[in-house]
């Protein structure tokens, strides 16, 4: 046993794994005026989400949670950060990291529901859910590879789905229905001491159901036996528009109660706390601030369109509205757009974004993918070793990236130490993730080829994203 565990955590030291959210070093961030652990800001980066570096969104997010500490009487010791998604989600990195996504400011209809989706997350946080769930992920790994180790192989594949799923897997691969249950009754009563109005919380509740069945509808299929972006037939290359537009927004499956289940309960909670009828059902008050940041990122969305002519159209329409002047550099927006633009086969504007991608304040996971790229065309060896030295400082070492790390290594011929992480880890997978030993197989044989990957890189990542 202690032979495995050993394994184990050699493993987990070359595969991206070896820190984890709410650990190690910590940073400032400036918008915030709060430290965050750093490793909370690469997971974010990881699942191709940048923090919203805005003083007046900071100020409001974490006033309220100020206003809901007060209320249930003890500091979480936790900051709430907003992330760069337009989708309706709120999550908790770690047990000092809370984040809402940029489409429930944009969405919320009142502050009680922002303050009630905040006070849901503040359970997790008192409660240390996030180290429970990491636990129980830790044990389904060991037992994954002990399987291996003996010859009886995936015996816990399929007891939790979303083990292989990369995307979302931070905040939805750790779901768990008691820690739900008990977050929701934690909030009826903060909420209600806090002043807060329950109609926040059924608001809240009824949208977060609305987009879990969005994601499952729309994310029946296996990502890996999912159409590609691109297909080639013949000697010609086609755009998959459908695919790609469903690849441009993410999400994963999830389960849920039914938001009607949730809504329920949380009625039952608060009759049980002897609140006023009257209390229960106060309508909410108006949401209080609309933030230019938020709009603009919520307004990417309308670049997720399968048809190319509404693609345009809506590109046209996003392109004249005014950015943010802090959100120039964001790996996000700027990785986004290159992916639309190349979609639509304008060479010079994808050729812009390429470089805005390059100069971002920090790599996102898709960043990375179009550095690598970039760095692979120019050839150049010591900027090859100092983009993966910088890949590495913003995002860590990432498991998705591992076989194009180990291309670049052998392409061109990289120093000992980037090519023996790389390749220690496409090595080490074997055990915890076999399609990734798959890919950096690939990524051997087009190294030896005289061109390359020829820019086909989707064979080396799981999906593109």
């Amino acid at each position: 046993m202690k032979r495995l565990i050993s394994i184990v955590l050699l493993a987990l030291s070359f595969t991206g794994c070896a820190v984890l959210p709410g650990t190690g070093e910590r940073v400032t961030l400036t918008a915030y005026d709060a430290e965050i652990y750093k490793s909370d800001v690469q997971a974010l980066l990881k699942i191709n989400r940048t923090v919203v570096q805005d003083e007046e969104v900071a100020l409001y997010v974490n006033g309220l949670r100020e206003k809901l500490e007060q209320a249930h009487g003890k500091p979480c010791n936790c900051v709430v950060v907003v992330d760069s998604f337009s989708g309706y989600e709120a999550y908790t990195v770690s047990h000092s990291t809370i984040v809402l996504s940029t489409g429930v400011l944009a969405q919320a209809s009142s502050d009680d529901e922002v303050a009630a989706l905040i006070a849901h997350e503040m359970s997790h946080v008192y409660n240390r859910d996030s180290a429970k769930t990491l636990a129980q992920g830790v044990s389904i790994t060991l037992g994954r590879m002990a399987g291996n180790l003996t010859g009886y192989g995936y015996l816990l594949t399929d007891f939790d789905g979303t083990l292989d799923k990369s995307a979302h897997q931070l905040i939805y691969g750790k779901w768990n229905a008691e820690h739900e249950i008990k977050a929701d009754s934690f909030a009826v009563n903060v909420l209600s001491k806090a002043g807060f109005s329950q109609e926040g919380l059924r608001m809240a509740l009824q949208k977060i159901g609305q987009y879990s069945q969005y994601l499952s509808a729309a994310n029946k299929t296996n990502p890996e036996d999912e159409p590609q972006c691109y297909q080639k037939k013949g000697d010609m290359t086609y755009v998959n528009f459908i695919a790609c537009g469903k690849n441009l927004i993410g999400g994963l499956p999830m389960t849920y109660l039914s938001a009607d289940d949730r809504v329920s309960l949380t009625l039952d909670e608060a009759e049980k706390n002897d609140m006023d009828i009257n209390e229960i059902y106060a309508p909410a008050g108006p949401l209080r601030h609309r933030f230019d940041v938020i709009q603009y990122l919520f307004a990417m969305n309308e670049l997720v369109n399968p048809n190319i002519k509404q693609l345009r159209d809506a590109l046209r329409k996003f392109e004249r509205k005014s950015r943010p002047a802090g959100l120039q550099f964001d790996a996000a927006i700027n990785s986004r757009l290159f992916v639309v633009y190349d979609l639509l086969g304008d060479a010079k504007k994808k050729q812009h974004y390429k470089q805005l991608v390059i100069q971002s304040d920090q790599l996102t996971l898709s960043a990375a993918k179009i550095l690598y790229a970039h760095l692979d065309q120019q050839g150049d060896k010591a900027a090859i070793e100092k983009g993966i030295e910088r890949v590495h400082q913003d995002l860590g070492p990432t498991d998705e990236l591992l076989p194009v790390e180990y291309y670049l290594g052998r392409r061109h011929n990289l120093s000992l130490g980037p090519m023996l992480l790389s390749q220690s880890g496409c090595s080490l997978n074997q055990i915890k993730d076999p399609a990734i030993t798959i890919r950096c197989k690939y990524a051997e044989d087009a190294a030896k080829t005289q061109v390359g990957l020829r820019g086909n890189w989707a064979p080396l990542y799981r999906s593109i994203k």
